[in-house]
């Protein structure tokens, strides 16, 4: 049916929505060379968009392709535009609709939710796609090939950036935001480590741009929940909730309350189309923000956000000279607790301390790092000082152990791992990668399979890329198979 449907009108909209729906159902073998066929069109008509030369990379990534699909996602980010075409797919729903004079607020409303959510199986490709190139990007950054780290997260900032520029929808501008300001953190990291100062001033500044940017969409999301006229037509059909009733029950309306909000929708229909008509013109992520006051937003501005402490305190990190005050300053950041739930300042700082230790390499921080090892009461501070300590040359077993413990917990515990030589770790490695790979399966990271692939290449010499029936095989064949 989606071939049809793109055989008989194939313009880029149509093709978007075609593909949004062979992702939700997925891409195997039965269905690949369709797949295949129709993503050279869109590329042909719509050439000097990102997405589908992404989506083409990622499929590529997904059948053994690693290298090939990489370069193919680098090749999208060099593209002038990114488009997915969401908003103009339910545009043209609306319109439609009203031909054949189906004009009820019922069926208007829906439309316009739908298109509130955006293509949701096509946003998360290209979620996948930026957080494969994040994955492979640390990976190098771990082994100290800088221009490749460089490389990639200027490539997912260049993607991430356009994707924000263009998004319409609630979850591909929340996707956007993230990677954004993600990927700026780390390049204003890796030039700071590369000794650029310029270069990392310009990324600390568009990390912290992004996250304004970032903050002010989800503040207008708050106040569009407070607001928006069809939210309160919704609070305002509730019944009263029980004490300790559950947070699905402030979304999940009852079949009573159903009635009575489309009762409330009914009878307020007047006073909402209008608004429904400039969301299905503008898109969910232009209209929400009206709900923001300019007091909110220049509060907003004013906010301190983790990058300006981060920035501040550079030469805490990256001094000019390490020295024993340097080191005391990062292993304070290290040992701070992880979580907090209001306050995301801890994990963020822990996370650049344990990049800056990696860096530095200083063995003499070895000792101080110990007592962490044995923190067993602080979530993750024993993974960290282990991965630090196998950094600093540790190949001990009680250290391969608790990085063994932590496998996929820590992000830098399978690289960890490798360095130890922890080859009894390889069978798990390779079940790791297998889990999370097989053909067609590009709507996920896949994290764990990449940061599995790079250990394995290091403690193997093997490259198999993420090719999971190769691993395999070599894995049954030399008896390293998870028992």
């Amino acid at each position: 049916m989606c071939a049809k449907l793109a055989a008989l009108r194939p313009t880029p909209v149509v093709l978007a929505s075609v593909f949004d729906k062979y992702l939700s159902d997925g891409v195997d073998d039965r269905n690949l060379q369709e797949f295949k066929d129709l993503l050279k069109g869109w590329m042909n008509r719509d050439p000097e968009n990102a997405l589908p030369v992404v989506l083409q990379g990622l499929l590529d990534v997904s059948y053994g392709d690693f290298k090939g699909g990489l370069e193919t996602i680098v090749r999208a980010s060099q593209l002038n535009q990114f488009r997915n075409y969401a908003l103009e797919a339910h545009q043209e729903t609306h319109r439609l609709l009203r031909q054949e004079g189906l004009t009820e607020i019922d069926i208007f409303v829906d439309v316009v939710s739908r298109a509130s959510l955006g293509h949701t199986s096509l946003n998360r490709s290209m979620l996948s796609a930026l957080k494969f190139l994040a994955r492979v990007s640390i990976e190098n950054q771990f082994r100290r090939n800088y221009a490749e780290a460089i490389r990639l997260a200027d490539v997912e900032f260049r993607l991430a950036k356009n994707m924000r520029m263009s998004a319409t929808g609630l979850v591909e501008t929340c996707y956007a935001h993230w990677r954004h300001s993600d990927s700026a953190v780390r390049l204003c990291e890796l030039h700071l480590q590369k000794g650029d100062e310029a270069m990392a001033a310009h990324f600390a500044k568009e990390s912290r741009r992004a996250c304004v940017t970032q903050r002010t969409f989800m503040s207008a999301m708050k106040s569009d929940y407070r607001k928006d006229p069809i939210n309160q037509l919704m609070r305002e059909a509730r019944s009263p909730k029980k004490p300790g009733s559950s947070p699905w029950d402030e979304i999940i309306l009852t079949d009573e309350e159903t009635d009575r909000f489309w009762s409330l929708i009914h009878k307020n229909e007047a006073q909402l189309r209008p608004q429904l008509e400039d969301q299905i013109r503008r898109g969910y992520s232009a209209t929400v923000l009206k709900y923001l006051s300019d007091e909110e937003r220049k509060s907003i501005e004013g906010e301190t956000f983790p990058i300006d402490h981060f920035w501040k305190d550079r030469g805490k990190f990256y001094p000019v000279r390490f020295d024993i005050d340097s080191r005391k300053e990062l292993l304070t950041f290290l040992s701070a607790p992880r979580f907090d739930e209001d306050n995301d300042l801890p994990y963020f700082l822990q996370e650049r301390a344990r990049n800056a230790l990696i860096h530095h390499r200083e063995a003499a921080a070895m000792d101080e790092l110990r007592p962490l090892l044995a923190d067993k009461e602080t979530p993750n501070i024993s993974a960290r000082a282990a991965v630090v300590m196998a950094a600093l040359g540790d190949r001990s077993d009680l250290v391969g152990e608790e990085i063994e413990g932590n496998l996929f917990q820590e992000d830098a515990a399978c690289w960890a791992l490798a360095l130890v030589g922890r080859s009894k770790s390889i069978p798990s490695l390779v079940q790791a990668l297998v889990l999370d790979m097989w053909p067609g399966r590009i709507t996920s990271g896949w994290d764990e399979a990449v940061s599995a692939y790079f250990a394995l290449r290091d403690l193997t010499g093997q490259d198999f890329g993420l090719d999971e029936d190769k691993w395999s095989e070599w894995a049954e064949r030399t008896g390293n198979k998870e028992k």
